[in-house]
Order: structure tokens, then sequence, then C-alpha cells
């Protein structure tokens, strides 16, 4: 029975990282809560099929008795796993003097899914080339239907202005930004840039034909990556790649074996960019220069006037914030209109959650750098540790610009499987 609910615990968790990104999600009609009272429409109470099937995964491996739980009781990941159940609790007491109690409710058991899906990846053994892979194969189909858009451009009449559809300029001239399966580009930008770094794994472990089709997903991968025309994504991609090769040149592992695929990615990475550069010239222009188009300068205006906000909210909540998910209501209070989510993950934090929201947040990422100290100093970095690393920093990266990775299931379980990962003791079993 234990043997069939870990394969039943396994499935779900594959194909919770194949649907990560997809925007399918099942609306929640919940008694007594007033949508109407809501800032914006979409913060509905929804569940997204990815919460779902990992919301699977947790309840299977917990009733086949939550095996290697041993492991997170010791060192700096007990003091991550107490300071997550704090967050937790804290999140949870917020609720209190959160304005909209059911929006925060919702929020809360969105947060112990993230944090549960987290210490699940954190106690299992499972290899780490088959979660790569199913990750991949989520990200070839976005990919795929991101082509799919690309080439239905001259089909399709949108106005920017009236849509809501993320498109760049040329002039008069607009183009939307690839989608693929998922709400929107920024959202693709940053599983796709872990993706692109993760899948080097899977390459430079292969041979021959596996090898050359894995180079060709990675291939579609990077190009869909530079269609979302991301910039938070390519910075993202950029930092954790970095990242990434320092801990495999310290793990010992840029051998000329290892070498002669990553040297052969790099060359097929810059042919595209240079032919993206060219074909695209005039919309990566203005993406580039935001002073060259209207649209994009107001766009970073109103970002900079709601980080303004968030730190307004905070100097007036300093010590426990507004509560979780409060930010986009306070901040109507303040300015009397709806506004979208701060696009900076630590003013979120700094405006719901406050100084004890921050200090509980401020443990767990010490834990985990601990941990990679550890590592570092004892050169004991495993290849796919290596290769997490970097996709963590792509992620810390990406949460600078954007505020997916707090306030939507999809980046929410991308940051709990890369941190779960990052926490298993062992990965010998996983390479």
């Amino acid at each position: 029975m234990t043997s069939r609910l870990l394969r039943v615990s396994r499935a779900a968790t594959l194909i919770t990282l194949v649907v990560m990104a997809w925007q399918v999600s099942l609306p929640l009609a919940l008694p007594q809560f007033d949508v109407a009272s809501l800032p914006l429409s979409y913060l509905a109470p929804a569940v997204r099929l990815a919460e779902i099937t990992a919301l699977i995964a947790i309840a299977a491996y917990a009733l086949a008795g939550w095996p290697n739980r041993a492991a997170l009781r010791s060192g700096w990941r007990r003091v991550f796993v107490l300071s997550l159940l704090g967050l937790i609790v804290f999140e949870t007491l917020s609720i209190a003097w959160s304005m909209q109690r059911g929006l925060a409710a919702m929020q809360v058991l969105h947060v112990v899914v993230w944090a549960a899906f987290a210490l699940l990846i954190a106690c299992t053994e499972w290899p780490a080339s088959t979660m790569t892979f199913a990750l991949l194969l989520g990200l070839v189909l976005h990919g795929l239907v991101g082509f799919v858009q690309i080439s239905l451009q001259p089909l399709v009449q949108i106005t920017p202005q009236n849509s809501g559809i993320s498109v760049v300029f040329n002039n008069a001239q607009h183009l939307q930004r690839v989608y693929g399966l998922s709400p929107h580009p920024n959202l693709l930008g940053g599983h796709l840039a872990i993706g692109v770094i993760l899948t080097v794994g899977l390459i430079i472990t292969q041979r021959c034909t596996k090898r050359f089709l894995l180079s060709v997903a990675w291939l579609i991968l990077w190009i869909t990556l530079l269609l979302t025309f991301s910039r938070s994504a390519w910075l993202a991609v950029i930092g954790g790649s970095i990242v990434a090769g320092v801990l495999l040149v310290r793990g010992r592992y840029l051998t000329w074996s290892l070498r002669k695929p990553l040297v052969m990615l790099s060359g097929l990475g810059l042919i595209v960019v240079v032919i993206f550069a060219v074909w695209f010239q005039p919309f990566l222009a203005n993406r580039l220069d935001i002073t060259a188009t209207p649209y994009e300068t107001q766009a970073i205006t109103d970002r900079l006037s709601s980080a303004q906000l968030a730190l307004q909210i905070f100097a007036a909540h300093p010590l426990t914030g507004v509560g979780v998910s409060q930010s986009i209501s306070a901040a109507r209070d303040l300015v009397g209109t709806p506004i979208d989510w701060v696009h900076n993950v630590p003013l979120l934090i700094a405006a719901e959650l406050g100084v004890g929201g921050i200090v509980l947040i401020g443990l767990m990422l010490i834990a985990l750098g601990v941990i990679g100290v550890q590592r570092w100093r004892t050169r004991s970095i495993s290849l796919w540790q290596a290769l997490v690393g970097g996709a963590l920093i792509a992620l810390l990266v990406v949460m600078q610009f954007d505020h997916y990775v707090w306030t939507m299931s999809q980046g929410g379980l991308l940051w709990a499987w890369l941190v779960g990962w990052w926490l298993r003791a062992d990965h010998t079993t996983a390479s």
C-alpha cells in the first residue's frame, strides 16, 4: 500500500511540474465571501490545476507516512522548517487585522499548499532528471503554443489599451508577447529561465541521440524565452547561469566532457540571440529604451508609483503590515482607485507582513544560504545542486521586478519546488 501511495505522489508531482505555469483554474464559490468588494476581479477565490495535483501528491505522501522526514529535523534545515511554520502562523494571525479577511484566508491556504509541496520535495528521493524532464515537457508545450501565437500575429487585431494584452511596440505597430498557456509573458519567462538552466543538466548527462533531442528542446525554450520579451526573465537567466557556472567550477564538474556540450549550447544560444536581435530590432529597441514608447514609460512610472505606495503602507504599519494579500486593498484606500500588485516581492512582504514577516523570511533565506556555504566550503556541490542554486538565484532576480512568486500559485509552486530540491540532504540518488 505504501509503495502504491508513493507512486501516486510521484506521478502527481510530475504532473504538477508539467502544468505548473498553466492558466487553468477552478473558481471557488465560497459562502459569505463578498467578491464584489474585491479591488480587482481576478482576486476572486480560485484554485489552480497545479495546486490540485500538488495537493494529491502531498496527501498521498502523507498517507504513506511521510518518508525521510527526519532529514528536516537537524541543522539549518530545521531552522528553515521552523521559520516556514512561523511564517504560516504569522500570516494566519494577520487575517485578524486584514481589511479583506476572506482574501487573506484564501492566500494562507495557498501558502500552506506551497509550503507542504516544498517539504515534500525536500524529503523525496525522486531522480532530478525525471523532475527536470517533466518541467521541460510542460515548457516545450508552452513554446509550441507560443510559436503558433507569433505566427498568427498578422491575422489578429489588438488594441492594447483596451484588451489588457501585453505587447511590444514599433511606433504604431505592435506585437503580442508570447503567453504560451500561461496568464502572462513575464510569468512564462520566469519559468523558461529556470527551465533553460536546469535542462542543461539533462543535456550534459546524456549522449548521442538523446543529447541532440534535448538540445532541440532547449532551443525551443530559449527562443520562447526571447519571444516573451520579459526583461526580468532575461536578467534572471543571465544571473542564474553565472551562479550555476561558478558552482559547477567549485564542484569540479567542468571537465572537457561537460565543457563540450556547454560550449555548444552557448554557441547556439548566441546565434539565436543575434537572429532575434536583427529580426525584432525595432521592437527590442523600444523594449529596452523605455523613453522611446509612451506605453512603456507609463508602465515604468506606474510601477515606481506602486513601489512608493508600498513604502507608505510599510511606514504606516511597520511591525505587522496590513495583512497577507492586502496590499492592493490598502493601496486602493490610499489613492482611491484599484491598482495592480507592487512588482517587487521584498516590498510586498514589507507592506503586507511588516518586520515580523521580514524576520521570518530572512531566517529562511539565511538557512538556505548557510546550506549553500557549507557545500561550497566542503566542495560537496553535486551537479544538480549547482544548477538548482543557479535557478534559485534566477528566481530571486525575478522577485525584484515581478510579484508572481509571492502572489500567484504558478510562482509559489515554482519557488517551493526549487527550495525543497535545494534542501535535500543528499543528491546522489538524484543525479
